[in-house]
């Protein structure tokens, strides 16, 4: 399993040649490819699931909404405003949601696919300083401290009797009540970890403590099937003509 997980340059290399790549690519097929690739590499990391509910509660209702304003009311293209037509429109929307799930399986598959120490080595070695590494490895983890938030401040309003039920609907409607407490508490807490981690010296002993970790740092064999696989991808796109001419 180690063989193929790639270093931290490699992978982050490997990243930013097929992001950068997906960013030009104008062909559904090449985006398709792409976005098959980064799911057999979460697949392989046991992601998968994390990668469908990406799927289900972002990217499906984006693509949606996407295919409803460019097919359904636009009827075009901001490139092509001469060409008018739904099938037009849908096949833009189509591409550019395409081009939306392949960056986001890139980034699942090269970052999100880190865990525990494996994240910090990956930032320290990326030459980031301690407070720093520290500090985007708390950003990963703000969206498990929201939901948590989130629920403790919903079973309040529940006990308080200003919540009749749990429903979907009536959590919407609480949003404008409820984002003050959210902010102001996600804030405070924010500032009580930060005095808390300077004095503790948390983010040097963190680093210091994946460092001296073991397992999980990848290997040069990885990093270079890694690089072939988005060498491919690019090689397959200029092969096909799949970018626009300049």
């Amino acid at each position: 399993m180690r063989n193929w997980i790639p270093e931290e340059r490699g992978r982050t290399l490997a990243a930013i040649v097929t992001a950068a790549g997906a960013f030009f690519v104008r062909d559904h097929l090449a985006l398709a490819v792409l976005w098959l690739a980064c799911f057999l590499i979460l697949w392989r990391q046991g992601e998968l699931r994390s990668a469908i509910r990406f799927l289900c509660r972002i990217w499906l209702p984006l693509a949606g909404g996407l295919a409803i304003v460019w097919g359904m009311i636009v009827r075009g293209t901001p490139e092509n405003p001469d060409a008018h037509g739904i099938p037009i429109g849908l096949e833009y929307a189509a591409m550019i949601s395409l081009r939306i799930a392949a960056l986001a399986s890139v980034f699942q598959a090269a970052l999100l696919s880190l865990r525990g120490f494996q994240r910090v080595r990956y930032w320290s070695r990326m030459g980031l300083p301690p407070s720093a590494v520290a500090g985007v490895v708390s950003i990963f983890d703000l969206w498990p401290d929201f939901v948590r938030r989130v629920d403790q401040v919903v079973a309040a309003r529940c006990a308080r009797g200003l919540m009749t039920d749990r429903k979907l609907i009536t959590r919407v409607r609480q949003i404008p009540f409820a984002f003050r407490t959210l902010f102001l508490s996600s804030l405070d807490i924010s500032m009580d970890r930060a005095v808390r981690w300077q004095s503790e010296r948390l983010p040097e002993r963190l680093v210091e403590t994946a460092a001296a970790s073991r397992g999980g740092f990848g290997s040069i064999s990885g990093s270079v099937v890694w690089l072939t696989l988005a060498l491919c991808w690019i090689t397959f796109a200029f092969r096909h003509h799949l970018l626009p001419n300049p």
